[in-house]
């Protein structure tokens, strides 16, 4: 089963929560940082640097209790290291800048009225575009076109227009699974923290 199918199933399980409620709308702008996993530290050869930004929409009770939801769309870019040592041989020659524009759903469960700490999960959708920015190597490389992928956090209210949050967020990279993996030049598996500040208009 591939992470295409993951990602329907776990879309699917999320609709029951969507369902027709009370609920009220406001926007959320939201600036943050982010660390770089899996391949997409094999691509970049840089940790952190990167910076994520959005704009979204969140739906929620009257109460600001139970379940809610947030549409959001954004930009984000995880930037090139520099090639300082050896690299292993299934590394590539070069490092490489990542951006994509993203959008996705998180369905938002606060559990506690009288504690200010919520959890988030849902869908998230890339369109990345990774570019050669340091050493030798092909100037463009990955696959083209919607990716999928999944995002998990948990957000801490600071009053009723501010908050943060953590992020882990895990996307495909190829489509096709029948392409051999070779790290850092056939990544599957981009990866990336993000710890953002949000402000509730």
């Amino acid at each position: 089963m591939n992470i295409r199918t993951h990602i329907v199933i776990g879309s699917l399980a999320l609709l029951p929560t969507l369902q027709a409620q009370e609920t009220k709308p406001n926007l959320v702008a939201s600036a943050g940082l982010t660390w770089t996993q899996g391949s997409s530290r094999d691509l970049t050869q840089k940790a952190i640097g990167g910076y994520n930004l959005e704009l979204g929409f969140r739906f929620h009770s009257e109460e600001d209790l139970g379940v809610g939801f947030q549409l959001y769309a954004g930009w984000l870019k995880m930037p090139a290291g520099t090639v300082t040592v050896p690299r292993r041989s299934t590394l590539p020659n070069s490092t490489y800048q990542m951006v994509s524009p993203h959008f996705g759903l998180d369905v938002i469960y606060k559990p506690f009225a009288t504690v200010p700490i919520a959890f988030t999960t849902g869908p998230a959708f890339h369109v990345w575009q990774v570019d050669a920015k340091d050493g030798v190597g092909d100037s463009k490389i990955g696959q083209q076109g919607l990716k999928v992928g999944w995002r998990v956090g948990t957000c801490y209210e600071i009053n009723k227009s501010m908050s943060v949050s953590l992020n882990y967020t895990l996307s495909e990279w190829r489509s096709n699974s029948d392409m051999a993996y070779v790290e850092g030049l056939n990544p599957s598996r981009p990866a990336y923290f993000t710890v953002m500040a949000h402000y509730h208009f």
